[in-house]
C-alpha cells in the first residue's frame, strides 16, 4: 500500500495551485492551502473538507459556525518552518518575491519542495542552493522544479551526472509581441501583453513572458538548479520542445510534449511513475518536428532578456535580487498603465545602476531589499 503524503499548496487560487489540485491523486492529502487575497474563496471551497486543514490568507472573512478548518489571517506564517511540521510536500505556486521566504522555510522543514517560484533562485539562488547542500536536499529528490523548461531539463538529466552537461538550451515562445517591430511594441499596453499565444498564466508571469524577463529569470534558475554556467535561449514559437540538454560527448536529449502545464506538475507529483493526465492536450506526432521553428532572441526588441543575461553572468544574488525587485514593481506599474512597455527595462536598468553592491545573507534580506528598490522606483516614477 502506498503511503498517503501530506501536502501544502501555496498560492492555491493561482494558475499553478489550481492545476496542482486538478491532478492530485489519492496518494495525497491536502493539509494546508494559502492565498494572498482570496482566502474567502478557499474557505468556501474547503468548508466541507472531510479532513480539517489549515487555510492561510491575508484576507479576513467571517468563519462559518460549523467550519472545522483552522484559519490564519496572515501569510507571514508561510515563512516559518514550523508551519510545515508534519507536511511531506510543499508546492510553492506563489508568484513573485513573496514566495522566496516560504521556499527557504519548506527547505528548513525537511519537506520536499515542488516549486514554480523563480524568484527564489533569481534573488537568492546561491544562498538557497548552499543551504540545500548543507541539508542534503538534492535537486530531483527534495527540490523539484515544475516550470515546463526546468522540468524538461530535470527529466533529461535523470540518470545523468550534472558534470556531463555541455549546454542547456531553454526554449521561449517569444511572448505576445514576438512578431511585432520595436516601434509597434513600444505602443502596446498591458492588455495586449496579457494575450499570450501559447500559455495561460498569471498576469505577472505573462507580462514577464512578453518582455522575455521570464526567460532571463529561467537562465539564472537553471544555472543554480543544474550547476552549469552554459545556458542559452532560443525562440521556439510552437512551444513543443521545452528544453534541450547537450552533453560533453556531443549527444543531446530534448523534451517534447504539448504545452500543457499539467504534464510537468503531474510528473513532479508522481515521479518516477508517469500517470495519465485527464483530458491532457495530445502531443503531436513526431512528424510535427519537421515544421518547428527556432530563432535566436532579439535583444534590441527585448532588452529585459539582455539585462537578465548580464545579471546571470555576474553570479550575484544581490544583483539578481535588485533585478527581481525592480521588475516586480515595474510590471505592477505597467499593468496599471503608469509605465510604458520599454519603461520596464529602463526602470530595471536604473535600479541596477543605483544599487550596485550588497549581499544576500538570509531570505529576509530579499524582502528588505525589495522595499528599498520599491521606494526608489516610486520616488522617480510615482505610483502605488
Amino acid at each position: 500500500m502506498v503511503k498517503v503524503q501530506t501536502i501544502a499548496i501555496l498560492g492555491a487560487t493561482g494558475s499553478i495551485g489550481r492545476q496542482v489540485k486538478a491532478v492530485l491523486g489519492n496518494e495525497y492529502q491536502i493539509n494546508l492551502v494559502s492565498a494572498n487575497v482570496n482566502g474567502l474563496s478557499l474557505a468556501k471551497e474547503y468548508y466541507s473538507s472531510s479532513i480539517p486543514l489549515t487555510i492561510v490568507s491575508n484576507q479576513e472573512y467571517e468563519i462559518e459556525p460549523n467550519d472545522k478548518n483552522k484559519h490564519l489571517f496572515s501569510t507571514a506564517c508561510l515563512s516559518d518552518p514550523k508551519t510545515y511540521e508534519g507536511i511531506d510536500v510543499v508546492v510553492n505556486g506563489i508568484s513573485g518575491i513573496e514566495g522566496v521566504c516560504p521556499s527557504f522555510a519548506a527547505l528548513e522543514a525537511g519537506a520536499k519542495l515542488i516549486t514554480a517560484n523563480k524568484e527564489t533562485f533569481v534573488s537568492a539562488g546561491g544562498l538557497f542552493m548552499q543551504r540545500a547542500k548543507e541539508l542534503g536536499a538534492k535537486v530531483g529528490e527534495k527540490i523539484i522544479p515544475i516550470d515546463s523548461e526546468h522540468s524538461a531539463i530535470w527529466q533529461c538529466l535523470r540518470g545523468e551526472d550534472f558534470s556531463s552537461i555541455s549546454t542547456i538550451t531553454l526554449t521561449a515562445s517569444g511572448g505576445a509581441f514576438r512578431d511585432l517591430s520595436k516601434e509597434e511594441i513600444s505602443t502596446k499596453t498591458a492588455d495586449f501583453a496579457l494575450a499570450h499565444p501559447t500559455w495561460k498564466m498569471g498576469k505577472k508571469v505573462t507580462i514577464d513572458s512578453a518582455t522575455l524577463m521570464n526567460k532571463g529569470f529561467e537562465i539564472i534558475e537553471a544555472k543554480h538548479l543544474f550547476a552549469t554556467n552554459n545556458v542559452e535561449v532560443v525562440i521556439h514559437r510552437e512551444s513543443l520542445i521545452h528544453s534541450v540538454v547537450t552533453f560533453n560527448d556531443g549527444s543531446s536529449k530534448l523534451h517534447f510534449s504539448a504545452p500543457d502545464m499539467r504534464i510537468p506538475i503531474n510528473y513532479a507529483l508522481t515521479e518516477p511513475n508517469r500517470k495519465d493526465v485527464e483530458n491532457a492536450v495530445k502531443t503531436p506526432s513526431i512528424y510535427a518536428l519537421q515544421n518547428l521553428n527556432f530563432a535566436p532572441p532579439d535583444y534590441d526588441r527585448f532588452p529585459c532578456l539582455k539585462i537578465c543575461s548580464e545579471v546571470a553572468k555576474s553570479g550575484s544574488d544581490y544583483l539578481g535580487c535588485i533585478a527581481c525587485a525592480a521588475d516586480e514593481v515595474a510590471v505592477e506599474l505597467y499593468l496599471k498603465g503608469q509605465l510604458s512597455f520599454y519603461g520596464i527595462s529602463d526602470i530595471i536598468s536604473s535600479a541596477l545602476s543605483n544599487f550596485t553592491s550588497g549581499e544576500i545573507t538570509s531570505p529576509v534580506d530579499v524582502m528588505r531589499i525589495y522595499q528599498q528598490v520599491r521606494q526608489y522606483i516610486l520616488s522617480i516614477i510615482g505610483g502605488c
